[in-house]
Parts: C-alpha cells; sequence; structure tokens
C-alpha cells in the first residue's frame, strides 16, 4: 500500500509518526507525508517521499497536488487543525476530487479541527465510546465511519516506557516540584492562567524558577519572552527531553486542558504506578471555559479530570501550592506493564485494508 500523511500541527504528527512505524515493518508498502515545518520535527520514521512547508507559508495548491499524483497514495490520513488554509484541509478538498479515501486520527475528545459537512475526511479514529458519541454529534461523519481503535501514539509508549526509565535516572532540573505545560498562548486563558499560576507561586515561594513546557507553536513567541522577561520562568526545549519523559520526572504536572493531560492520564493508567495523584488542571476565569465550550466536549467527563486536582479559584490554587511545597513525599513509580504492540496502529491499518 502507498500511505500519505498530512500535518499541519504537532500533534497529528505524532499520531501519523506512531501509524507509519507499524508500516514500515510490512512489505510492500510505502509512506509519504505533506507536513508544515514545525510539525516536522516530530516524524521520525524512514519515510519514502515528503514534502515540508514552513509554518507561516502560504501552502500552494498545485504544490499539493502535483505532490499527490506523483505518489499515487492508495489512502490518506488528514491532520486535524483549526484553519481552513491548513495542509490538512487543502489536502482534504483535493483528495476528495481525486477519489482518494481518508480518515483522520483524533489526539482529543471529538476534535474534528476545521472539518465541516463539505471538507471532511471519510473516516475518524477514535480514541473510545466518548469520544465517537462526541464525534458523532459533531454531524460530519456517519456513525458507522467513525472507528474505536484507541490512540496509536498512545500505544506507542509501551515500546519506549523501559527507555524512558532509564533516562529518568539522568535528568537533574532543578525545582522539579512543578512543570507547566503550555498550549499555544494565543487560545483566550491560557496566557491569563499562567500569569496566575505565577503569581500564586510568588506570594506562596517569592523566588521560585517555575519549568515551562511551551506548545511548539509558540517557538518563537513575543508573548512568551515578555512574561519570561517578567517572572521567573525556566523555558524547557522539548528537543532535550521527550514530553513524556517530563510527566514522569516533574513531582507535579500543571496544565489547562492540554492533552498532555490525557497523555499522563495513559501512563498512570496502564504503564506506570505513581504514588501520589500528580496531575493539576487549571480552569481560571471566564476565557478558559470559552476556549473549552468551542472544542466540542465537556471536560468533566474526560478521565483526566477523573484522576486531577480541578483548580477553579486562586485560594484553591494558592492552598495546592502550599500542600505542594509543604509535603516531603517525593516522586516516585513502578513499572507496570511490558507489552510492546501497537494495538491501536494494528486495528486501523486492519480497518483501511478492509474498506
Amino acid at each position: 500500500m502507498r500511505i500519505l500523511f498530512t500535518s499541519s500541527d504537532p500533534g497529528s504528527a505524532q499520531q501519523n509518526d506512531s501509524i507509519a512505524k507499524y508500516i514500515k515493518k510490512r512489505k510492500n508498502s510505502l509512506i509519504g507525508y505533506i507536513s508544515s515545518q514545525v510539525a516536522e520535527e516530530y516524524y521520525s520514521s524512514d519515510f519514502d517521499k515528503i514534502l515540508c512547508f514552513p509554518f507561516s507559508k502560504q501552502i500552494d495548491n498545485n504544490l499539493l497536488r502535483d505532490f499527490i499524483i506523483e505518489f499515487k497514495p492508495d489512502f490518506i490520513f488528514l491532520g486535524l487543525s483549526t484553519n481552513k488554509n491548513s495542509i490538512d484541509y487543502k489536502v482534504c478538498k483535493i483528495s476528495e476530487k481525486m477519489n482518494i479515501q481518508t480518515g483522520s486520527i483524533q489526539d482529543y475528545y471529538g476534535y474534528v479541527g476545521s472539518y465541516n459537512n463539505a471538507v471532511k475526511p471519510d473516516y475518524f479514529f477514535v480514541i473510545d465510546e466518548y469520544a465517537k458519541t462526541l464525534t458523532e454529534n459533531a454531524n460530519i461523519c456517519e456513525s458507522e465511519k467513525i472507528f474505536i481503535t484507541g490512540s496509536p501514539k498512545h500505544f506507542d509508549y509501551y515500546s519506549k516506557i523501559k527507555k524512558w526509565d532509564k533516562d529518568f535516572q539522568k535528568l537533574h532540573y532543578k525545582n522539579n516540584e512543578i512543570i507547566f505545560f503550555l498550549q499555544p498562548l494565543e487560545i483566550p486563558g491560557i496566557k491569563t492562567n499562567m500569569i496566575d499560576l505565577c503569581k500564586a507561586l510568588n506570594e506562596v515561594k517569592p523566588g521560585y524558577k517555575l519549568n515551562v513546557k511551551p506548545h511548539p507553536l509558540d517557538k518563537n513567541s513575543s508573548t512568551l519572552k515578555y512574561l519570561s522577561n517578567k517572572y521567573f520562568l525556566n523555558i524547557i526545549d522539548p528537543k532535550n527531553t521527550p514530553v513524556e519523559l517530563l510527566l514522569i520526572y516533574y513531582n507535579n504536572i500543571f496544565n489547562c486542558f492540554s492533552t498532555i493531560s490525557y497523555d499522563y492520564y495513559f501512563l498512570s493508567k496502564y504503564l506506570l504506578s505513581f504514588n501520589k495523584s500528580k496531575l493539576f488542571n487549571l480552569f481560571l476565569g471566564k476565557d478558559i471555559f470559552y476556549s473549552m465550550s468551542k472544542l466540542n466536549f465537556d471536560i468533566t467527563m474526560t478521565p483526566q479530570y477523573q484522576i486531577g486536582i480541578n483548580i477553579k479559584d486562586q485560594n484553591s490554587l494558592i492552598k495546592n501550592l502550599q500542600l505542594i511545597f509543604n509535603s516531603s513525599q517525593s516522586n516516585g513509580y513502578k513499572l507496570k506493564s511490558n507489552n510492546n504492540n501497537n494495538f491501536a496502529a494494528e486495528k486501523i491499518m486492519n480497518i483501511i485494508q478492509g474498506l
């Protein structure tokens, strides 16, 4: 088979790469991708043909069409992004005209990106029943074309966990009490929640330098630079350490409604037994709830909400920070599983081959 992947955003690239690894183990398969430069960093498989665009560059439809014609894909995995000028959206329109079947792998509950009734993948591959219900409610895809497969990226963890366990022993970041995982700062509520966390830290532990993992889209953000100059921040380069290893290393994980909260949930549910709950979900102010309302899901129905500590006001934030810094309990974990099979990738490919 010839399989093509598209990705404007890093989340889709990670899912795509997990499928690509599985495909490369099979004989007589060719894989290619069309990606933005920022998402391309997340591909590690040996691809046969690639096309990459700088993230801010206008996407040329003719280049996309010529690449697809030359590669001759049997199936295209389309990424999910909010922009109708994205690679994913444009390739979706082109593939429909060329009569090439397409599908998208969700990396979060009910997320359908910018797709609509006019422009949409033929199939969606989703995490679980709740994700399928949300995707059905979006009314852009028939129920029988929405498949519950699990997340390929997360099933890849099984093959990586032993290495992460070894690498954990080598990490020596300062201030390992807290790390904050940012989503794109342009999302309403993300910047203000970060500022509220910085202010609360200054009240509870003046001078504490907060470790921050920026979203890849904010790599050269002027807003992030401004915040770094105004508050005590240590910006972590994701190239140095995988996100999942940071989730294991730091004692307490802070985020708003990032996909990393599902990463942490999967790790703690299936691969590691942590000696304490360490996930904090910040929901401070109206803007963050407004942003979540646009994403087609109820945060309270997600497993990361149910296992996390959910903070909705500044007083609760300060009390939890005080508990963190007054605690003598250090981070620890035990390995749970040695399974190495990517059942999600296998299930998706079996579905495609049966279409």
